[in-house]
Parts: C-alpha cells; sequence; structure tokens
C-alpha cells in the first residue's frame, strides 16, 4: 500500500481531531438543567439588588421623614432609644441613635455634611445597591465645621467646590446607614445635638441658601404594607428577572460579573431591556421558573445560618460588607441581615446556648466570666443585650436592657470580669453587673464597636456563657 500524500494525511487528522474535539451538544433534559440552573444563580446573584430596593422604596414612601422613615435624599434622625415596649424591630440597638438615608445619585452628586463627633462613637457605613459597604467616612478632628462629601454616583463628570470631598459611588443607590453612640438615656440631648448638625443636600445647592422641600411626592404604588423579603419570596421570574433587568442600568455590575451576566443574556435577561419570559420557547420558560423558585429556596435556606465564626456557643460574621464573587454568601447575609456593619466598624456576637450547648432559658441562671488579659478588645465599647424568643427587648423593673463596658460594672480584685445574666435580681455586691434574662428561651447580643485586631483575625473570641445553678 502507497503511503498516503503528506497533505491529504494532515487533512485526515484534522478531520479527525474535529470529530473528537467536536462539543457535546446537551440532551433536552440537560439544556434545561443548564437553563434551570443559570436561573438559579441569577437569583441568588441578583437578590440584594432587589431586596435593597424594595427597601428603600418601603423607607422612603413618605412626603416627609418621621420617626421611622424619609424620603429619598433625606435624612431620618432617630431621636429615641428602643425598650421592651419596642415590637417592631428585632434584636434591637440601645446603644446608638440612628443617622440615615436612601441616596439616588442618577440626576446628580448629592452633599453630606458630617459634624466632628469629638470622643462620641459614630460609625457611618456607605452601602452601595449590593448591599456591599464601599465607603466608611470618618469627620473625627475636622473641627467645627465638620467634614463635607460629594456622593458621586456612576458616570458623573463635574468639579467640585473646594473643601468638598469626593466619593464615588458604585451606583446610583446608596444607603448610609450611620450610628450616633448613646452612654445610656442621660446622654440623649448631647447625642440629638450632635445629629442636627447632620446635612444632606443636592451638590447644586451647595454654597447657596437651601431648606428642603417640605413635603416630596410620594410613589402612590409603593407596597408598605408587605416586608420587602416577603415580596421577594413570592416572585415569579418575570417579577424577579424583570426588576433585575432594570435595576442594572443604574446600579452597575462589577467587571468581575460578566461571566455570570452572559449566562444570563441567554435566558434574555440583559441590562436595561425588558424582560419577557413569554418570548421564551416553552420548554426554557418552565426551566427558568424552577430556577427561580430554587433560587429564592437557596437564598432563604442560606440566610437562616449566615455566620462563619463559631465558638463557645457564640456565632457572628467577620466578613461582612465586602464578598467579591461569592454571590451565595451576599445573599445570605442580606437575607439575614440587610444592612450588616463592616466588620471593622462593629461584630454582633451572637448567642443562645451555653457552654454545654444547651438552649439558654430564663429558669436558669448564667455567669459570662472575663479575664482581666481577655476583655472584649475594642476601640470603642461594648454592650452586652439580651432578648426574649421573639427578639424583644426584657421588660424589668429598671430598664435594664444592656450592660456596657461605660458602666460602672464592678471587676474582681484580680481585674476579671463576671456579668450575672439571670432573671432575678442578685445581690447587692453583684447588682451593677446583673442583665435581667426573660422567662422562656432567650438570646444575648455582645456587640463589639471598633473591634481591634485580634477580634477581626479570630485570635479573640467571647468566652462560653456558663450556668450557676
Amino acid at each position: 500500500m502507497k503511503p498516503l500524500p503528506r497533505a491529504f494525511a494532515i487533512v485526515v487528522c484534522l478531520a479527525l481531531a474535529a470529530c473528537t474535539l467536536q462539543p457535546h451538544r446537551p440532551s433536552p433534559a440537560e439544556q434545561a438543567e443548564i437553563w434551570r440552573m443559570t436561573a438559579e444563580g441569577g437569583v441568588v446573584y441578583g437578590y440584594p439588588l432587589l431586596l435593597m430596593d424594595a427597601t428603600r422604596a418601603l423607607q422612603t414612601a413618605v412626603a416627609a421623614p418621621d420617626a421611622e422613615r424619609a424620603p429619598v435624599n433625606r435624612l431620618r434622625l432617630q431621636r429615641t432609644l428602643p425598650d421592651a415596649r419596642t415590637t417592631d424591630v428585632s434584636y434591637a440597638n440601645v446603644d446608638a441613635l440612628y443617622v440615615s438615608a436612601w441616596l439616588d445619585l442618577a440626576a446628580e452628586p448629592q452633599v453630606l455634611v458630617v459634624p466632628d463627633p469629638g470622643q462620641r462613637f459614630v460609625m457611618l457605613p456607605l452601602l452601595d445597591g449590593w448591599s456591599e459597604t464601599f465607603a466608611r467616612l470618618d469627620a473625627r478632628g475636622s473641627g467645627r465645621r465638620g467634614r463635607a462629601y460629594a456622593l458621586v454616583g456612576p458616570g458623573w463628570q463635574g468639579d467640585l467646590p473646594d473643601g468638598v470631598q469626593r466619593i464615588d459611588a458604585p451606583t446610583a443607590m446608596v444607603w448610609l446607614l450611620g450610628r450616633v453612640g448613646v452612654d445610656g438615656r442621660d446622654d440623649l440631648a448631647a447625642a440629638r445635638r450632635l445629629q442636627a448638625r447632620f446635612r444632606l443636600l443636592p451638590l447644586s445647592a451647595w454654597g447657596k441658601r437651601y431648606a428642603p422641600p417640605k413635603r416630596a411626592p410620594v410613589d402612590a404604588a409603593a407596597d408598605t404594607a408587605t416586608p420587602p423579603a416577603a415580596r421577594l419570596a413570592h416572585m415569579d421570574a418575570a417579577a424577579f428577572f424583570g426588576s433585575l433587568a432594570m435595576l442594572l442600568h443604574d446600579n452597575p455590575p462589577r467587571a468581575a460579573d460578566a461571566p455570570l451576566l452572559a449566562r444570563l443574556a441567554t435566558l434574555g435577561v440583559v441590562p436595561g431591556r425588558t424582560f419577557d419570559p413569554a418570548a421564551l420557547p416553552p420548554a426554557q420558560r418552565a426551566a427558568v421558573e424552577a430556577g427561580v423558585r430554587d433560587g429564592l429556596r437557596t437564598v432563604a435556606d442560606a440566610g437562616r445560618a449566615p455566620r462563619t465564626h463559631a465558638v463557645s456557643g457564640w456565632s457572628y460574621a467577620l466578613d461582612a460588607g465586602r464578598y467579591g464573587v461569592d454571590y451565595r454568601r451576599r445573599a445570605a447575609v442580606a437575607a439575614a441581615s440587610l444592612g450588616a456593619s463592616a466588620p471593622q466598624d462593629a461584630v454582633y456576637p451572637f448567642a443562645r446556648s451555653d457552654a454545654a450547648g444547651q438552649a439558654l432559658d430564663g429558669a436558669h441562671r448564667y455567669v459570662l466570666h472575663f479575664d482581666k488579659d481577655a476583655l472584649p478588645p475594642v476601640g470603642a465599647f461594648w454592650s452586652l443585650t439580651a432578648y426574649d424568643a421573639q427578639g424583644r427587648l426584657v421588660a424589668n423593673r429598671d430598664g435594664r436592657y444592656a450592660l456596657d463596658s461605660r458602666d460602672r460594672l464592678r471587676f474582681d480584685k484580680d481585674g476579671s470580669l463576671d456579668l450575672y445574666l439571670q432573671r432575678a435580681p442578685p445581690s447587692r455586691a453583684r447588682r451593677a453587673n446583673w442583665l435581667p434574662l426573660p422567662a422562656g428561651a432567650c438570646a444575648v447580643v455582645l456587640r463589639l464597636y471598633a473591634p481591634k485586631p485580634e477580634v477581626l483575625d479570630g485570635r479573640w473570641a467571647p468566652p462560653p456563657i456558663g450556668r450557676a445553678d
């Protein structure tokens, strides 16, 4: 047999190689699973953005600021501390007053004037539309005039006035979720005076006499009766991906999101374009609907266990605020605690069980013991708050809802500290360190403000809660 001509042999080899490398064409069942998985991943990816938008709609559906809400681009100042009668907030914080605002930077930048807090603890995180902390403001040392920040949305071009510091926001939607520390109810007046010195105004009004409009238009279609998470839980593909596509226009994804967005485009989900599931073939439409249902279940399940650090009965997150491409983690934190603090600002260890792993219960007495060299390492202060099974503050005759490192706590002779967690008051010698518990199941939150590096890297952890009876 004569050898094949060289050119022909090469053609044959290339043909055989092409057959070998021919990509696998998925079966109808395999293709349906690809579509379903793409839709599920899209829900996990987009959930925080939709939850932020639904929360913004709920909290801004008023004509003028009140105790709970404020229009877009207006400050909401919390003026009172919660107590045992507070039922609309779970695990309420009694350590600080909130200074918050929902900003829309699509039209123009907004200028936030932050007063110098002096020695008072203040945290001012800015969250983008994806629920990630992109900036943490600090006006300490700025003097009587404070510090002015121009919050600038994507694509804005222009010059800023002298003395105004530029902060570029990744998205047009921004949530300011600030706290002003309060050292008990006797300190409320001073904290309110600091709150009153915050200002928020459009850049076009800077340097002019400016008074915000007395009344802002209210979106008549805003759903103020349904909690945001409940709204999302019942969305179908048209509602979820339709909202996501529109929100992506003013809240652009990052470059790292490109692979996922390319997959979503195969379903017809494209930033700024109307999503119409009716335009999809029936098999694809059914797979996408199934993927949306599965994605919402995935987020709900992840949100029930959002904390990543667990030790001695305590659980807490050390990575809140920035998630990279870990979309599942971002969705879990949003579902469990939208607006969770960046760990550099605050870490909140949470406990429902004692050192033996048994559920905390007001029928028992407990001691939380800190060695002298193992007190909570913080740059500001720490507190310990008790809650009942529904996350409500514990009613008690003394109105004592938390123990605080700024309190006159009684230390042991060796410098250690014992905190007494129980329903009935302890002996007079221990009363300063008593945290009242409710009847039945309960939980406690240890809040660490401006935690030091040993908290953030895991070298320090709260001690277990020991049972004393």
